[in-house]
């Protein structure tokens, strides 16, 4: 779906904090927070109106959603946007509470560790209407070199 197809009711996530110890680089302590405004569960959760299918059927979005706004959440921290740290290579995750499909929802990461080839984040995610905590977990992030490998980063981690 283009940008300019999105219902008007659905909107990106938005970056509402981060921390960067040093600029440029991924650094043990670096967080993030961002918040999803709502409107993508209900929109995923309704049936089509030419099938009468909801398009969030058999992708669980009710899980999917809280994990996919930890991930970019993880990425943020990592400054994978501008460094590529941006690939999940692994995660670990549990869930405490149901998603509301009206409530916005507010993720936070902060790295924990930076090593030769990866960067570990936490992160947590709460509805934005209670403070309720919907999901908690860890996200590895690695930068790919053009293949499947995972490049070094040796050159991006700073010391924070």
């Amino acid at each position: 779906m283009k940008a300019a197809q999105i219902p008007p009711e659905v909107s990106p996530p938005t970056v509402q904090a981060r921390r960067q110890a040093v600029p440029g680089k991924v650094s043990v302590g670096d967080f993030a927070e961002v918040r999803l405004e709502p409107g993508l569960l209900a929109l995923l959760m309704k049936p089509a109106a030419e099938t009468g299918v909801p398009p969030g059927r058999g992708v669980h979005p009710m899980s999917g959603i809280p994990l996919g706004l930890g991930v970019e959440v993880a990425i943020v921290a990592a400054s994978g946007k501008e460094n590529g740290i941006d690939v999940l290579r692994a995660c670990h995750c549990a869930y405490e509470s149901p998603m509301r499909p009206n409530e916005p929802v507010v993720a936070r990461g902060e790295v924990q560790e930076t090593g030769q080839r990866h960067v570990t984040v936490n992160m947590e995610v709460r509805s934005g209407a209670d403070g309720r905590l919907l999901m908690r977990g860890e996200a590895v992030l690695v930068k790919t070199d053009g293949t499947t490998k995972a490049a070094d980063l040796s050159s991006l981690i700073g010391e924070g």
